[in-house]
């Protein structure tokens, strides 16, 4: 079986995500990020496809949980949350270069 680079990606945002959400010191960033990826799974299992249509939504997703991801990894000092936020933030730049055309 093998999965799409796209779906991978994803998932490991919204984990990583979800890993925030439990390290979370009473930040609203850590949940903007994971609402963010649970839209985007939604987007890729085509259930929420009529936001993709009114708004170009598969670019801005990504972006909210970019900087929701910065946030964390500015502000915090546990090593989890550290890790899970580079995690984060590494794999939507990935995203958001496969979303521009700057990777093939």
């Amino acid at each position: 079986m093998q999965l799409p680079i796209g779906t991978a990606l994803i998932i490991v945002a919204i984990f990583g995500s979800l890993i925030l959400v439990l390290e979370r010191e009473d930040r609203w960033s850590p949940l903007i990020a994971l609402v963010a990826g649970a839209l985007q799974v939604l987007l890729l299992f085509d259930i929420f496809d009529v936001l993709r249509n009114i708004w170009r939504i598969d670019f801005i997703l990504p972006a909210v949980q970019f900087i929701a991801a910065y946030q964390v990894w500015n502000e915090t000092e546990k090593k989890r949350a550290i890790t899970a936020s580079t995690v984060v933030l590494v794999v939507t730049m990935i995203e958001m270069a496969f979303l521009l055309g700057r990777l093939k």
